[in-house]
């Protein structure tokens, strides 16, 4: 059982560190300009077409950070 508790633990802590990158990169994103974003959404071969938070969503979901917002709405 305590093995089980262990592995829980660990387990938790990585989502934590992962849910914390996210945030770091999303943050990173918010403050890139117009050009940035294009210039990365086409590095990714994303396209490029929409409103500057429409650009910036698409990036976001590439990186996962969807699923995080999600995650957090559902705890609220």
């Amino acid at each position: 059982m305590r093995v089980v508790e262990y592995l829980n633990i660990g387990i938790e802590k990585l989502k934590d560190k992962k849910d914390a990158q996210l945030v770091k990169k999303e943050q990173q994103l918010n403050k890139l300009s117009d050009e940035e974003i294009l210039a990365e959404l086409k590095q990714k071969q994303l396209p490029t077409f929409g409103t500057r938070q429409e650009r910036l969503d698409r990036l976001k979901k590439f990186h996962g950070m969807i699923v995080l917002l999600i995650k957090r709405l559902r705890m609220c």
